[in-house]
């Protein structure tokens, strides 16, 4: 296995970069898994089973809100400047989505016990799969001086990402109260739901981690990530100032229509106003690393 030369901190997104699709729906599942545990009846003695629609309620309402402010204020020039000031209007979209689905009571009475169960189930049936290269990303761990941290704006369990990871830091969003013997209140908790919010937080985790260092062991800090919402993280070159060594792009598609994509998740900034790599998996992801940090025993 080959060794990057120099300590590498990897701050990767979850949702779509980890995994390969959007893993919001695998919260439904966390409603259910409460259901079958409590028995809650339903016509015909069968348990009820209206996670789905409540889910598809949330998600509408939240669709409903960013189409009508996108329509108004998605800006059609003005590059990586025009595209923070969007990003940051975002924030009372996505504040107004968690507290709608926390006055909904969605999750109340969601347990610790629940989360297990879902994700296993959720992984046996490929809703929930890692990204191809992951283990092998992860395995700088193995060879290096490595730490990872997670940013992620999915309220989900941290103890379950913790379990790929012993030592990792998470910073993401919860679901209040899943430890209580009663379950969860129901509130979605955590301020990571913004693309300024995700940049605090990886510059947090880069502060916190350089104490401990020698400035000439500093890590090579490379985020991946694979939305908008993770451009002010990704990107060198925005006005926010440098935010890592090397920013890598996950993207699904045919490998010819990266500048496209790229352009189209960014917009509107073009494609040469855009500082960071593209990958199609995270095997590629893996040997951006090592181009950024050098193989040791290689001049």
């Amino acid at each position: 296995m080959k060794k990057p030369a120099r300590p590498v901190h990897l701050i990767l997104d979850w949702d779509g970069t980890l995994t390969t699709k959007d893993t919001l729906a695998v919260l439904a599942g966390l409603t259910k898994a409460r259901d079958g545990r409590i028995q809650i009846p339903g016509p015909a003695g069968k348990a009820r089973d209206v996670s789905s629609v409540q889910w598809q309620d949330i998600v509408d309402g939240y669709m409903q809100d960013y189409t009508a402010h996108k329509a108004s204020h998605f800006p059609k020039t003005g590059g990586p400047e025009a595209l923070e000031k969007w990003l940051d209007s975002l924030e009372p979209i996505e504040y107004a989505s968690a507290q709608r689905a926390s006055d909904s009571g969605f999750f109340k009475g969601v347990s610790i016990g629940d989360v297990g169960p879902t994700v296993t189930h959720a992984l046996e049936s490929r809703a929930l799969e890692l990204r191809q290269g992951w283990e092998k990303l992860l395995s700088l761990v193995l060879v290096t001086e490595c730490q990872v941290t997670i940013v992620s704006s999915v309220d989900f369990d941290k103890a379950e990402l913790q379990s790929y990871i012993n030592d990792m830091v998470i910073y993401a969003n919860d679901i209040h109260g899943l430890n209580s013997p009663l379950g969860s209140s129901g509130r979605l908790v955590g301020n990571v739901r913004t693309a300024r919010e995700k940049l605090a937080c990886m510059k947090k985790a880069v502060a916190a981690h350089a104490p401990s260092i020698e400035p000439e062991r500093a890590p090579a800090v490379i985020y991946v990530g694979d939305s908008a919402t993770d451009f002010l993280c990704l990107n060198r070159a925005s006005g926010s100032g440098r935010s890592c060594d090397r920013g890598v792009w996950i993207f699904d598609g045919p490998e010819g229509d990266a500048e496209k994509m790229m352009e189209k998740t960014f917009a509107p900034c073009k494609a040469e106003e855009l500082d960071f790599r593209v990958a199609r998996d995270l095997n590629r992801a893996y040997e951006l690393v090592l181009e950024v940090c050098g193989e040791e025993g290689h001049q």
